[in-house]
C-alpha cells in the first residue's frame, strides 16, 4: 500500500505526465487512501484547519499540487465518480464515508487556483468562473452542522446543482487543456454520464 502510494506521488512530483494524467494518479491515490484507512471524523475540523492554511501559504508559495488545481480537482473527482459507482460494491460503500470529507477539502483546495487565474492572471475562464460560484453554496451546506438546520427536501434539491458544477469544470478542463490532455478529460466527462445516466434509470 505505502510503496504504491510513494510511486504514484513521485510520478506527479516529477512531472512525468501530463497534467490531466496527474489528475488520475492523484485520484487514485486518493481513492487507495479512502479504501485502506476508516475515516476519524473527530480530526476532520483539524485536517479543514490545516487545509486552510496551505490554501493560504499558497497564494504567498508556489504549491504548484494547489495553484494547479491539481489536488482540489482531484478530490471533487473522487466526490464524482462514488456517486456513480454501484452502491452494493464494497469499494462504493467505503468512499462514501469519505465524500463530504474529500468535498469540503476539494473547495478548499481549489479556491487559490480560481484566485490566481482570475485577480493575478486575470484570466477570465467564464466556465471556471460559474462553476466556483455555484460550488460554494453546496460547499457550506456539506458541514453537518449547516445540513442539520436545512430540511432534507431542501438539501437534496440544492446537492443536485453539483451536476451543473461537475459539468462546468469539465468543460472548463477541456478548454484549458492542452493536447492529449482535452482527450483525456472528455474521456472522463464520457464516463461520468454514462455511469450516471445507466446507474438512474436502473
Amino acid at each position: 500500500m505505502i510503496t504504491t502510494l510513494l510511486l504514484l506521488a513521485g510520478i506527479i512530483v516529477l512531472d512525468l505526465v501530463i497534467l490531466s494524467v496527474d489528475v488520475l494518479v492523484l485520484s487514485l491515490m486518493l481513492l487507495l487512501i479512502a479504501y485502506r484507512y476508516k475515516r476519524n471524523t473527530k480530526f476532520d475540523p483539524l485536517v479543514y484547519g490545516l487545509a486552510t492554511s496551505m490554501t493560504v501559504l499558497a497564494i504567498f508559495v508556489d504549491v504548484g499540487l494547489i495553484r494547479s488545481g491539481l489536488l482540489g480537482f482531484s478530490m471533487l473527482n473522487i466526490v464524482m465518480f462514488t456517486g456513480v459507482l454501484p452502491d452494493h460494491w464494497d469499494l462504493t460503500k467505503k468512499l462514501k464515508t469519505y465524500r463530504s470529507f474529500y468535498s469540503i477539502l476539494g473547495v478548499i483546495f481549489i479556491l487559490p487556483h480560481g484566485y490566481f487565474h482570475l485577480f493575478v492572471d486575470q484570466e477570465i475562464r467564464l466556465f471556471g468562473i460559474a462553476a466556483i460560484v455555484l460550488i460554494l453554496p453546496l460547499f457550506l451546506t456539506s458541514f453537518q452542522r449547516i445540513k442539520k438546520e436545512m430540511q432534507l427536501n431542501e438539501w437534496v434539491k440544492l446537492q443536485k446543482l453539483s451536476y451543473v458544477v461537475y459539468l462546468l469544470l469539465f468543460i472548463h478542463l477541456i478548454s484549458v487543456a492542452q493536447g492529449y490532455g482535452k482527450i483525456v478529460y472528455a474521456v472522463m466527462l464520457t464516463l461520468y454520464v454514462n455511469n450516471k445516466l445507466v446507474k438512474e434509470f436502473r
